[in-house]
């Protein structure tokens, strides 16, 4: 999962509460759909949300929805061997390279498997993730499931881009939608699992998401994303050739499209400062380095700024592309920086 968190390690979140509340009064009134639809931006705990969720249905002595903890099947599901729980995502290539799609081989598997008996009376349930990154063959096979849906089966499907999955696989889901939490309770969850790392640094460069912040706090995003930001910097002083530092960024740990990420944050951050509206500012321990750089060379002009943008969203798509080449790409973005330096 990209939330990055064992079901078990962690209570259910505080933003979550009011979704816990809503499935249990449907579980125990009986209209409790079988396909799920979690949705909702990377890092607020789609995903955690999932396996909670699935471990509570499995259990035969749940609360509404709440496991136990204590029964045969939390034991399996503690394991990760629970017969009735089944998972789907990105699998490794004959290569040892983790997929980019969910295949409709996997999902064909799956639905096998959900066409057999319940080894327990807890029913099956069925987490696919990311959802919206199944091949057209595997939607369409999940279509199928959604649609002739067997006894008992829970499908939870989460993702990131609802808008990328099929139309009638989400006319056949009841959606649930997961927003960034305030920042006071992102914050103090923060804050009570990461130590010596700012809470509010973190959480600006993750957009807000806690689980993503903490993420980039164990992975050392903080310091990838300064040198990153100190780059863009020297190109616009005239200091650093694009092209090398497309071949630092190139072999960054971070994957390309978070450097994406980062880089629309900091363009988006100038358009902010050169439309006077400096509150609503991101990145604000670079707020004066930017403000400096939005006056000076983007007051009278800030269209290249907008153009720019577009062009960083349409690379963030095509970064998550099998096909990536990732110094091209940082190339391509970094030139076109250093060019409007001139406009």
């Amino acid at each position: 999962m990209s939330d990055q968190e064992s079901v078990f390690d962690l209570q259910p979140l505080s933003w979550h509460t009011p979704h816990w509340q809503s499935v249990a009064e449907q579980r125990e009134q009986g209209r409790l759909p079988h396909a799920l639809l979690l949705q909702g931006a990377a890092g607020v705990g789609k995903g955690l949300f999932a396996r909670q969720l699935a471990r509570g249905l499995l259990c035969q002595n749940a609360a509404g929805v709440a496991a136990c903890g204590q029964c045969q099947d939390c034991h399996l599901s503690a394991i990760g061997q629970h017969p009735d729980w089944h998972e789907v995502t990105f699998e490794r290539t004959k290569e040892g390279k983790l997929s980019r799609e969910i295949r409709v081989d996997q999902i064909r598997a799956l639905s096998d498997s959900l066409s057999l008996k319940s080894h327990s009376a807890g029913g099956k349930v069925a987490v696919i993730y990311p959802a919206h990154k199944m091949n057209v063959n595997a939607a369409n096979s999940v279509l199928k499931t959604l649609e002739e849906p067997s006894a008992d089966t829970f499908l939870l499907l989460v993702t990131d881009a609802p808008s990328r999955l099929l139309p009638t696989i989400r006319s056949r889901c009841q959606s649930i939608r997961f927003d960034v939490p305030s920042a006071d309770q992102a914050e103090q969850w923060l804050a009570s699992v990461v130590a010596d790392q700012s809470p509010q640094a973190l959480l600006a460069m993750s957009g807000g998401a806690p689980l993503l912040a903490r993420q980039a706090a164990e992975e050392g995003w903080l310091d990838e994303r300064e040198t990153w930001f100190e780059q863009l910097l020297d190109i616009a002083r005239g200091k650093l050739n694009p092209v090398d530092a497309a071949a630092a960024a190139a072999g960054m740990e971070v994957a390309a499209s978070r450097v994406l990420e980062w880089t629309v944050s900091f363009c988006s951050d100038l358009i902010r400062l050169v439309q006077k509206v400096p509150d609503s500012v991101q990145n604000k321990d670079h707020q004066s380095t930017l403000a400096a750089l939005a006056e000076h060379r983007f007051a009278n002009s800030p269209q290249p700024l907008y153009r720019w943008c577009d062009d960083l969203l349409k690379a963030g798509r095509y970064a998550e592309s099998a096909s990536l080449n990732a110094q091209q790409l940082f190339e391509d973005v970094l030139l076109q920086w250093q060019d409007i330096q001139h406009r």
